[in-house]
Parts: C-alpha cells; sequence; structure tokens
C-alpha cells in the first residue's frame, strides 16, 4: 500500500510528509497512539519510500492529501521500480519487523528457551542494534520497525539508546506503540514523535462490511461502536463473534430479576470462556488467564455502551449509537431505568472492568456488579423514593 493511501491519521501523514520533504529526515521515529488505527501500516508505507529507487513527487489530488502535502507536493514510492515490489512482497532485504517472537530465532540455544513475554535485549542486540551496523544490501537504506515497543524492557531500552542517537549512515528506526508513556523518556527525546488518533466510526464500519464476516450493518455498527475507533480490535472481535455473544448476554442483563445476581454472574463468566476460547485461535502467545480476563473485559464495555444507548433515548431523539440490532431490549430497558440510575450502571460497569484488569477475583467483581444492576434495573426512579 502507498503511503498517501493509508487515510484518516493526517497528523502522522503530514509528519511524514515534512520529514520526507526537508533536506534531512530524521533516523528515528515513535508512532504512538491506540491499538490497531495503522500504525504499522504506515510505518511499511514509510519505509517503502525510504527504500525506493525513485521517490515519485505529485500535486495532491483530494482534500486530505492537500491537507497533508509538505510544499504543496505529496511525497510516495514510485511503485514501480524493483524495491517497491520487494516491499510489495514483504521479501525486501533491508526492511526488518522487530518483535518479541523473534527470540526463537535467537543464535543462542539459551535465549531461544525463553518466553517472549517481553521485548529484550537479547532480540534488539541481535536483530536491531548488530544488523544496523552492517550496510544496505541494496545500497539505499535500511528500515527497522519495532512493534509493540513499549514492550521493550529497561535493559534492551538502554542498549538501544545510542543507535537511536547515533545511527549508522543510511538506517531508520521506527518504534511502534500503542503506550508511549511506557517507553523511557531517554527513549522518547531521541526520536520524532508521529501522533496517531481513533479512526471515524463510519470508517470502521465501512471496512467490516467490506470484510469476510458477513456481517449485517447493525453489526458492523456495534462492533465499530465498541471498538471506539480502532480497525484492529473491531476485526479480530468480528472474527471472534462478539457480536452474537454479547446478544444473548444483553438479553440476559435486561430480564435481569431479583436474587438471581449469582446465576447472571455465572453466566456472564461462561461466556467470557466462549469468547477467550475463539481468541485463543489468533493468540497463541497469550494465557488463558489473560484472554479471559480480556474477553470479560470486551463484555462488560459492550453492555456499558448499552445503557449508554439507553441514557441516548431519554436524551433526545435519534439513532442508537451501539445496540441497534436489539432496539426493542434496549427500549424495554429505558422505560425501566431513568437517565440518572443508567448513568450510574454506565459507571458500575467500567468500575468492574478497571477491576478485572487489576487482577481483582473475577467471580466477586461479577457476582457485585450482578448485585448492583439488579437494584438498579428495580429500585424506583430518582425522585420517587419516599413518595
Amino acid at each position: 500500500m502507498c503511503l498517501a493511501e493509508i487515510r484518516h491519521q493526517r497528523s502522522a501523514q503530514r509528519c511524514l510528509q515534512t520529514a520526507l520533504g526537508g533536506p534531512r529526515a530524521p533516523h528515528a521515529y515513535i508512532f504512538h497512539g491506540p491499538e490497531g488505527v495503522g500504525k504499522e501500516m504506515l510505518a511499511r508505507a514509510f519505509a517503502r519510500v525510504l527504500l525506493c529507487e525513485h521517490p515519485a513527487k505529485r500535486a495532491p489530488d483530494s482534500e486530505e492529501e492537500a491537507s497533508i502535502a509538505a510544499g504543496g507536493l505529496i511525497i510516495d514510492a514510485c511503485g514501480k521500480c524493483e524495491d517497491c515490489t520487494l516491499m510489495s512482497a514483504g521479501s525486501h532485504p533491508d526492511f526488518h519487523l522487530i518483535y518479541r517472537e523473534l527470540i526463537e530465532f535467537h543464535p543462542d540455544p539459551k535465549v531461544r528457551g525463553r518466553k517472549a513475554l517481553d521485548l529484550g535485549v537479547d532480540v534488539i542486540r541481535e536483530f536491531l542494534i548488530a544488523a544496523a551496523g552492517s550496510r544496505p544490501l541494496r545500497g539505499r537504506a535500511k528500515v527497522y520497525v519495532v512493534r509493540e515497543a513499549e514492550r521493550m524492557n529497561v535493559a534492551a531500552q538502554n542498549a538501544l539508546l545510542k543507535t537511536l542517537e547515533e545511527p549508522p549512515p543510511d538506517t531508520y528506526i521506527v518504534l511502534v506503540t500503542s503506550s508511549a508513556a511506557r517507553l523511557l523518556p531517554t527513549t522518547r527525546s531521541r526520536a520524532q514523535m508521529v501522533p496517531f488518533g481513533p479512526l471515524p466510526p463510519e470508517f470502521v464500519c465501512e471496512r467490516l462490511l467490506a470484510s469476510e464476516y458477513e456481517l449485517t450493518g447493525a453489526e458492523a455498527q456495534f462492533l465499530a461502536t465498541v471498538s471506539e475507533g480502532r480497525l484492529g480490535p473491531a476485526l479480530e472481535s468480528a472474527a471472534d463473534e462478539l457480536h452474537e455473544v454479547k446478544k444473548h448476554l444483553l438479553s440476559e442483563t435486561a430480564t435481569l430479576e431479583p436474587g438471581r445476581a449469582v446465576s447472571w454472574a455465572k453466566g456472564v463468566e461462561e461466556a467470557g470462556n466462549c469468547l477467550a476460547e475463539a481468541m485463543s485461535a489468533a493468540r497463541s502467545e497469550a494465557s488463558q488467564t489473560d484472554l479471559k480476563r480480556h474477553a470479560l473485559g470486551q463484555l462488560l464495555s459492550a453492555l456499558a455502551y448499552a445503557f449508554d444507548d439507553v441514557l441516548r433515548l431519554h436524551l433526545g431523539p435519534g439513532e442508537l449509537r451501539a445496540h441497534a440490532d436489539q432496539e426493542d431490549l434496549i427500549r424495554e430497558m429505558s422505560g425501566r431505568l431513568d437517565p440518572d440510575r443508567a448513568a450510574r450502571a454506565v459507571r458500575c460497569l467500567a468500575e468492574a472492568e478497571a477491576n478485572l484488569h487489576r487482577n481483582v477475583n473475577v467471580v466477586l467483581t461479577l457476582e457485585g456488579l450482578g448485585a448492583e444492576l439488579t437494584d438498579l434495573l428495580h429500585s424506583a426512579p430518582t425522585g420517587v423514593e419516599g413518595r
């Protein structure tokens, strides 16, 4: 994919066009922003320009391109030379993707035997620092893209500092991260920060509908909303069939009756286990405990959006934001919940999700949440008590 073809990241594109149009492009970058919004895709497209034999300059052909152009021109790979062909095929010898699992290919058998829990110093030294010292095989440049850079441990980041500050000639390093705050200040100070933001929900919805998952419009809208502008997670959720799991769970929640908080919590846990099992196929490196907590977090977030939809019905006419596929249930819930209690339900779900990420006991968290939601669904509206 060409650099200018990657849409809805104007700030990042403007930074890169300015760098390419300047007298000397920086040699180290930090692409930072939410997961799944195109950071690695743009890093690859940027590498393609840096490695291209005949980079092209042309006038912008859209309003979006005009907003990112440097000096009135768009700079991009030619798409025709041998370097561009090699990048498209994923076989360019001077493009290097650095990631945790490279530990399996380390020459030292002792290092190969370790788990890839973080991006350690052995991987960084072997596959980036040492490799950067060699000349480009095709003579133009070498580009290193570091995936999940926030998972570099302190030793790895400290070892990389000199290479970031004084890289070998024609060597470019792009650190891709969803949490720049987890990088050391010394790492951040040696690289050009390139910010990324969430994608427009309508764009995510459009891409979901064009995917292989055969989603209805309402299902795509649900996934686009709960992914919060992150196309990667939205596509993963479509593959995991999150939209199907949440339908049953929302029905159980909407009809939650007093005395059923414990059985409701068991149902949520079972739904989380089913979703975690679906996730495990594509996330073999993750532990079952982490997958389960992540799955439960997604389900609680989906329920929070249901109560948010209830709030929207109270505040004015308009389409439901997330759960248009279960509009009757949302309208039934709105008849039982005033805006204050709907807002409190959203807060309860957010607190429960935060507790899961803090490793609070799952059963106690879900049972407590079930009791709180039951009380909200069956208590008198605000201002009615005591009448």
